[in-house]
């Protein structure tokens, strides 16, 4: 793994409860890993490989989520839109992100852009991410941010939502 020519971003290694001296082995090669985040459990009982692999992803992605700032080590919302055309979905997501120029320190705005599946339904649809450490931070910039959405002409032209803490953003 250390040898090749694209490194891993992440290396987990799961020792389910093995008799032998892997583990010593394990956390001194460990030790010397080139890879920027490593992890090593070391289960006291044989769990098995499935609840090992869930182990392992999960502490993966919550690795990436702690590095990257995103739920749940900060608060994330999703205004969502669909429209007609995409040039209707993007544009009134742009207008949106206009209207947060003056957003606090800590609010970051990310988008817009069309969703993974930009086209459902005959429906173009994209999302403007909105991103804060802080709860009381985003939802003080949402208040006061949402009112002047509204009143936007191009609201009017497309069906959106807002959705505060999105369990999935696809």
């Amino acid at each position: 793994i250390f040898k090749q020519t694209l490194q891993p971003r992440a290396l987990v290694v799961i020792d389910d409860a093995s008799t032998d001296h892997s583990a010593e082995i394990i956390e001194r090669t460990l030790t010397d890993s080139p890879v920027t985040w490593t992890c090593f459990v070391r289960n006291q009982n044989n769990r098995g490989l499935t609840a090992v692999l869930n182990d392992g992803f999960a502490r993966t992605a919550l690795a990436e989520r702690s590095q990257a700032a995103w739920p749940p080590f900060s608060r994330l919302a999703a205004l969502r839109d669909s429209a007609t055309t995409a040039q209707a979905a993007l544009g009134f997501l742009t207008e949106a992100r206009q209207l947060a120029q003056g957003a606090p320190r800590g609010v970051r705005l990310l988008g817009p852009v069309p969703a993974a599946m930009h086209k459902r339904a005959g429906r173009y649809h994209a999302q403007l991410l909105v991103e804060s450490p802080e709860r009381a931070r985003l939802h003080e910039f949402l208040d006061g941010w949402l009112e002047q959405v509204e009143r936007l002409p191009s609201a009017r032209a497309v069906r959106w939502s807002l959705d505060v803490d999105p369990i999935e953003l696809f």
